[in-house]
């Protein structure tokens, strides 16, 4: 209760599959990684998709275009720390794990002394869908709308 209390839990309905056209993603084995899209030729497309799926299944959560603070952490965060390092294969090595913890974090969910913070999304988001997401979460965020 106090997790909830504390806004720590998003009380979030169950995962819903996003619309989005699949098709458009270049396909991946099923766990690939680090992220396969990071480089990806056609990462201006993919990370219109990521933010597609991101504001379909993430956002309630984690707040729109992940610009904007939701109940739940900022996922740009996720291995941002990578970035100061200076040491190619150790930068390697950080940005690996950290796409290792976003995919596994999405798939299985985060479950906390009984309690879900984040539901497992592996019946709903195919691996295509999970690293189009990362490569949006890494993107520059998009420009504020202006009224």
């Amino acid at each position: 209760m106090t997790a909830i209390m504390s806004g720590l839990v998003c009380a979030a309905p169950g995962p819903v599959l996003p619309f989005f056209d699949a098709t458009t993603l270049p396909a991946v084995a099923a766990g690939s990684e680090p992220n396969p899209y990071r480089n990806h030729e056609a990462r201006a497309r993919i990370v219109e998709v990521g933010r597609t799926v991101y504001n379909q299944s993430c956002a309630v959560c984690h707040g729109a275009d992940a610009t904007r603070m939701g109940p739940a952490p900022s996922l740009r965060a996720v291995g941002r720390f990578c970035l100061r390092i200076t040491e190619t294969s150790l930068k390697s090595r950080c940005v690996a794990d950290a796409d290792h913890y976003f995919y596994k974090s999405v798939m299985e969910g985060k479950v906390k002394l009984g309690v879900t913070h984040m539901p497992a999304w592996r019946d709903v988001l195919s691996s295509e869908a999970v690293w189009a997401v990362r490569t949006f979460l890494e993107a520059p965020p998009p420009a504020e709308q202006k009224p």
